[in-house]
Formats: structure tokens, sequence, C-alpha cells
């Protein structure tokens, strides 16, 4: 059985602090104020397998998180695509803090987790990283157990921009056969996406996000409509 918290609350210094830095986007500053709590006995039972590759390009590479004690039965995996540029590990001072915490949150809860770096960017193509995401579920049905981890019970966990690379898998079928078994579960977390599989035609104008007569965002990540 997961022993997981249903909730977990900010401290309450950390959320002053947050509180001050306003309605921004501070990774860094973020990090800051909460690398005390990731301190070295946040990964004590914890053994983490860097650099692990899965694909031909330097940025096919994931981290496995998993019990330093061995284990009697195989363990639920989540495999959690990060954000932003899609790196499994945020760059700059502390940023450790952002992802690594998800793979020491995770086996202390009782799972084997995998932090995955997928392509992203303009050298490649548009669903680069859905291809990725189809290409590490492979990886992990067939290798996972040596980890310690269930082939058949995999869940994948997407994270803003990882959340649209896993909702285009989901809804798209890039870089997945037909036949092929996907993932048991996933949980998308603040992405842009649409799941259907066709594009569904709007009107010009429409009552949405930013109120009555605001044109339709394009749907990011996207090819263009013909």
């Amino acid at each position: 059985a997961l022993r997981m918290p249903l909730h977990a609350q900010v401290p309450p210094g950390i959320q002053a602090e947050l509180s001050a830095l306003g309605r921004v986007v501070a990774a860094r500053e973020t990090a800051d104020l909460y690398r005390p709590l990731f301190g070295p006995g946040r990964m004590d039972g914890v053994t983490v397998v860097k650099d692990s590759a899965y694909g031909g390009d330097s940025r096919q590479i994931l981290d496995i998180y998993r019990p330093t004690a061995a284990v009697d039965a195989a363990l639920p995996v989540l495999i959690f695509f990060p954000g932003g540029a899609g790196a499994k590990q945020m760059s700059g001072i502390n940023g450790d803090v952002f992802y690594g915490n998800v793979g020491a949150w995770g086996v202390r809860n009782g799972l084997i987790v995998v932090v995955a770096q997928y392509r992203f960017g303009g050298q490649y193509p548009w669903d680069a990283g859905a291809q990725d995401v189809a290409a590490i579920v492979r990886w992990g049905k067939a290798g996972i157990a040596g980890h310690g981890g269930g082939p058949e019970g995999v869940v994948g966990m997407g994270q803003s921009n990882g959340a649209v690379q896993l909702a285009t898998y989901l809804g798209h079928g890039s870089g997945r056969s037909e036949e092929e078994a996907g993932l048991r579960g996933a949980i998308l977390m603040g992405g842009a996406f649409n799941l259907l599989p066709l594009r569904l035609s709007v009107p010009d104008r429409f009552t949405g996000t930013g109120g009555r007569g605001v044109p339709p965002p394009p749907m990011l990540g996207a090819p263009p409509v013909p």
C-alpha cells in the first residue's frame, strides 16, 4: 500500500516569503527558500542511477530513484516529465530541489521514480518530446523490473511543458504503435493541450480566456493547421 499523504501544507515561514515575492515566476528565489528542507537526510535510503540513456541524442537521458534496501515485490513506477525546456535537473544554484525532491518523495512513499529528460526546441520536430515519452514508456516496460519496478504499473506525470508532451503522446499517438500498451495512468499538471486526436473547428471569436471577443489561443506545440 502507498503511504502518500492526502495533502501537504506550505510551512508558514516559507508561505510568508513566497507572499513577499508577489505574483511572479521566481524559480531561483523559490529554490533558495526550499533548499533547507532538502538536506542530506532527504536522500537517506534512496539510491539514484543518473544519466541512463534511452536514445541516441544527448538529451535522451533519465534518472532513476529507487529504494536502497531490497524490496519484496515490484513497486509501482512514476515517470516524471519536467516542464520548461525538459531538462531533468533545473539549471542554476539549488536546481536539484525541484526534481530531485520528486524522486526522493516517491521512493519514501513506495514508488520507483524516473525523472525523464526529453528533446525540446527549434532544432527538433514539434512532437519530439512526445516521441521521447513513447520511447521512455517502452524503456520502462522493458527495463524497469531491473530497478525493482513493476512494468504493468507505470504512471506518467507531466508538469507544464512536460504535461504538453505527455498529453501529445496520449492524444496523438506520437511514436506509439496501435498495438503498444501505454501507461496505466497519467497526471497532467499545468499544461496547455488538447487531448483530442482530431482538430475541432472553432468560431473565429469565442467567449473564453480574456473575455468575449478574444480570438482562441493557438494549441501549444502543435503543427500549423493547413
